[in-house]
């Protein structure tokens, strides 16, 4: 885990909220001068959303708008999907994140909750 972290926004659909971390991780990635950055997904919708276009009413495109803004950038940005059950570390993060308050804590080291986790990941 070189750098991660858990967000709570409140309200939404789960393609919002994952629109919303793709952001918040491209923004990080930026910040952190990362140039060569992969994103990785279990929302299938999010990433036909970015890889095919959408339409201009669709209720995200906003923030689908904003996502490719930051691809465009300099630098090589990777987004692949996955199937939840291959990651139970993200998993798990996703879930313990309705219980913080809104905002984000980020990690440097893993959280005691994925240990386990991270060892049947490995696996």
């Amino acid at each position: 885990m070189k750098d991660d972290f858990m967000r709570n926004i409140g309200r939404g659909s789960s393609l919002h909220a994952e629109l919303w971390e793709i952001i918040w991780a491209l923004k990080r990635a930026w910040d952190m001068q990362w140039r060569r950055v992969i994103i990785e997904t279990d929302c299938w919708e999010a990433v036909e959303l970015l890889s095919t276009g959408w339409a201009e009413d669709h209720s995200e495109g906003h923030l689908v708008t904003e996502i490719r803004s930051w691809l465009d950038k300099e630098w090589q940005v990777s987004l692949d999907r996955y199937h939840r059950d291959a990651n139970g570390a993200t998993d798990a993060l996703a879930k313990e994140a309705l219980n913080i308050e809104i905002g984000a804590v980020f990690f440097s080291s893993p959280p005691s909750l994925l240990t386990p986790l991270l060892a049947s990941d490995i696996a």
